[in-house]
């Protein structure tokens, strides 16, 4: 789903998109092979060297990059520092390795064509290398229009192809491609070319909107706008020709990607998004927003041409609370710094816990430090950040009260709405795992069954209290608790006792499962085991766990063993109220009361 809000909502929204994409703008790099970079303007002992002012040419470019540094300089609330590089580099490749300068800058400004023969190939190849990088990169694509005004739309599509890689799920039906190919070559036999102006009809607009989505199943792609010529070609096909509309949509974007696939990624970079409209463009990845705009326009037009294509990208309201943060973050982070290393004594506590010698202890330890100086650091950032965010709600709630967040998920199905609670319960009860070993609240699947570890998390510390009692006895098998959970196949029906909170909302292999303890009582009895956990519940990617526990085989006490993972983990607060759960539970006391039954006499 296209990460956007409606434009109803984007009038009053520019204010935000601003503060929390443009203002925290701090470098700026433009690569155009056209300008005279700051090496080739001192190379001549600090003069200009005169074949730069030989033709008009060349001193309009000199003028341009002139106001672009001009604008750079005179931005509010902070001037952009700006770098120049013209591009100059002996192959694409060299290229990309002489960009590494400018992976982490805040805004590119690059020209399209850094070729003597117009070839894009190297400002892709950059492209791509921002693609790839964790750092959320703005890019102004400058470029001249080589052809027509339609030249920079083909520019955007151009651009999002490239960033795209091969998907697999666009293969066709499992029915298999001969025989799609024997029912197109019928059709082929009796409409020549057809095969050709279907490929043709889906173009590469239509072909991104088609792989922007989660399927090519006809019934959801028919209703896109660039699909209109595809479409009425696919109904022309003869009824006696039983070809499947799914099937042979598939089968048709299959084909086409088989010949786009020279443009495309071969390394995967991530969803691409693009938005194309009369006066704005926009392609964006994880870590790459990108909008070309025409040479034509003055450089002093780039800053708003970019808000432009942001406030079309409209971004969802968290999205601005996130980068909001990170710019609080890169400008404040500092204070915490400083006020750490002031404290002697607390650096020295640090210490202590870092070098202790045992080696669970000490990545226990170096996890609990950084969790709490990012705490701390969340202190000095915090503040900014509520102020945004509630600016940010006020505008929402004045904008529409009752409908903002039907904008952002259109109002569908009660499924639909359904969903929408399912991962805010996900969101608030459940995160990703972390710890190194078993930890209160982990969520482990061992044998196809899912189990919660509900054991007081000190007992859990591998190196606590080792040497004493049954810990002592058990050497290296750590004793735990754990509660069998099973899965809810009926959401809507959880949902409605959800406050309850006899079931847990977890992402498991990127799916998102809802987990309950197997009982339809109101306040269910949790079914719990004692187990056993080899190499005292240390924990690590990839490697598997190893779990005992006593179970009767052919009428004698023994041990079964099975291999387990760690595949969800609850937050702390959540964990802990199931642990209380637990332990009324098992220090219930049993009384004596009887209940009266009517007799039948």
């Amino acid at each position: 789903m296209s990460e956007t809000i409606a434009s109803s909502t984007t009038s009053g929204y520019r204010d935000f998109l601003e503060e929390a994409f443009i203002h925290p703008i701090r470098t700026a790099v433009v690569v155009d092979d056209e300008y005279p970079t700051l090496d080739v303007l001192l190379g001549d002992s600090g003069n200009v060297p005169a074949h730069l002012g030989a033709s008009a040419v060349e001193r309009e470019n000199r003028e341009k990059l002139l106001r672009i540094v001009k604008l750079c300089r005179s931005q509010k609330p902070t001037p952009w520092l700006v770098d120049v590089h013209n591009g100059a580099t002996p192959s694409p490749e060299g290229e990309g390795l002489a960009a590494a300068h400018f992976d982490h800058t805040d805004l590119l400004i690059l020209d399209y064509h850094l070729e003597v023969n117009d070839d894009s190939k190297r400002s892709i190849e950059i492209l791509r290398r921002l693609a790839g990088n964790p750092h959320f990169n703005l890019v102004a694509v400058y470029t001249r229009a080589r052809e027509s005004s339609g030249d920079i739309q083909k520019t955007i599509r151009e651009i999002a192809l490239s960033l795209s890689s091969p998907r697999r799920f666009l293969a066709p039906s499992e029915t298999g491609a001969a025989p799609l190919d024997d029912l197109f070559e019928a059709w082929e036999s009796l409409d020549n070319g057809v095969f050709e102006r279907l490929l043709d009809a889906l173009d590469e607009g239509a072909f991104l909107k088609v792989f922007g989505r989660d399927s090519t199943e006809w019934n959801g792609c028919e209703e896109i706008r660039e699909l209109a010529p595809f479409a009425e070609l696919l109904k022309s096909r003869p009824a006696h020709i039983k070809l499947n509309a799914d099937q042979a949509f598939g089968y048709l974007v299959e084909k086409k990607q088989l010949r786009l696939a020279k443009k495309m990624s071969k390394s995967p970079l991530g969803p691409v998004d693009l938005g194309v409209q009369e006066s704005t463009n926009w392609v964006r990845t994880n870590s790459l927003f990108v909008t070309v705009i025409s040479k034509d326009e003055p450089p002093e037009n780039i800053p708003k041409m970019l808000l432009a294509a942001l406030e079309a990208w409209a971004p969802k309201p968290q999205r601005l609370i996130v980068s909001k943060m990170r710019a609080e973050l890169s400008e404040r982070g500092g204070t915490v710094e400083s006020d750490a290393m002031r404290n002697q004594y607390l650096q020295s506590a640090w210490l202590d816990d870092l070098i202790v010698p045992d080696e669970a202890q000490r990545r226990t330890n170096v996890r609990q430090n950084v969790a709490r100086q990012w705490e701390s650091l969340g202190g000095v950032v915090w503040p900014g950040v509520y102020e945004f965010s509630e600016r940010l709600a006020d505008f929402l709630v004045r904008d529409d009260p009752a409908g903002t967040k039907w904008r952002l998920i259109p109002r569908g199905t009660p499924a639909l709405e359904a969903l929408v609670y399912q991962h805010f319960n996900r969101y608030i009860c459940s995160k990703a795992v972390e710890g190194n070993h078993l930890m209160t609240g982990h969520i482990l699947r061992a044998d196809s069954e899912y189990w919660l570890c509900l054991t007081p998390a000190c007992d859990l510390e591998p190196g606590q209290a080792i040497d004493k009692g049954w810990k002592a006895l058990l050497g290296d098998w750590m004793p735990l608790k754990a509660v069998q959970l099973s899965e809810e196949l009926d959401p809507k029906k959880v949902l409605k006792d959800a406050t309850r909170a006899n079931h847990v909302y977890v992402e498991i292999d990127e799916t998102l499962k809802i987990l309950g303890f197997g009982s339809s009582e109101s306040t269910p009895t949790l079914r719990w085991e004692q187990f056993f956990a080899k190499n005292r519940g240390a924990i690590s990617k990839g490697v598997p766990l190893q779990l005992g526990r006593v179970a009767v085989t052919e009428g004698e006490l023994k041990v079964k063993f099975a291999t387990a993972s760690v595949v969800a983990q609850l937050r702390y607060e959540y964990a802990l109220n199931l642990l209380q759960r637990l332990g009324t539970q098992l220090s219930r006391v049993g009384l004596d009361f009887r209940k009266y039954q009517a007799s039948n006499k």
